[in-house]
């Protein structure tokens, strides 16, 4: 949501041609779409069989940690490059950055971390996924973009600067990487759990 807010705004600030703001957007989507589908098809089942459900849990955190810096960076040193002449595709340093940072973060939630999210479901009971799964999609998705929204909002009425905002979503983007480790590592535990215990028969055990 943050990062939703953050784009709407750059763009408005250094974007003032209607038609080159759904250039920008466009490319976005189309980059977004062309690399879910290829992740999906060529690497998605591969990456959490090699590397687990915690892994693709905490992709996308990770990469919006990462990418939280490198936005920070940009619009930090963004103007200064860009008074010099220098540009990324046409495009201003912090634009060029948030464009990619948008990308992944997008690419990652469809490719990995939404099919992890699904698997979470898997290890609990019949009536309790259908239950919680629709409360989590519909009311929690909701109500963290409404505080998603105000809180941006009321950061940006305290401090008004979009550099700022960035700096200060790294801990929020590093507490959600937290919450995927920790869910990951619930996730396994419950599997390892329903497993069937296996071992050496202990003599007269049957009778």
């Amino acid at each position: 949501t943050f990062l939703y807010y953050q784009q709407g705004k750059l763009v408005d600030l250094t974007i003032h041609d209607r038609d080159l703001r759904t250039q920008y957007f466009g490319k976005i989507e189309f980059s977004v779409q062309l690399g879910t589908v290829l992740i999906q098809l060529l690497l998605t089942a591969r990456l959490i069989r090699w590397f687990g459900i915690t892994f693709a849990l905490i992709s996308q955190p990770a990469i919006a940690v990462l990418g939280w810096i490198a936005l920070s960076l940009a619009m930090l040193y963004g103007p200064w490059l860009g008074k010099h002449g220098f540009t990324v595709g046409q495009l201003a340093p912090e634009l060029a950055v948030l464009a990619g940072v948008q990308i992944l973060l997008r690419i990652s939630n469809f490719a990995t971390a939404q099919p992890a999210r699904e698997a979470l479901y898997t290890v609990v009971e019949r009536e309790v996924k259908y239950k919680s799964k629709s409360f989590v999609d519909t009311f929690v998705y909701r109500l963290g973009d409404c505080l998603g929204a105000w809180a941006f909002m009321g950061i940006q009425a305290l401090v008004a600067s979009l550099t700022v905002i960035a700096f200060l979503t790294i801990p929020i983007a590093g507490v959600w990487v937290f919450v995927g480790r920790t869910l990951g590592r619930k996730q396994r535990d419950l599997t390892d759990e329903a497993q069937p215990q296996t071992g050496p028969l202990i003599a007269g055990a049957i009778s």
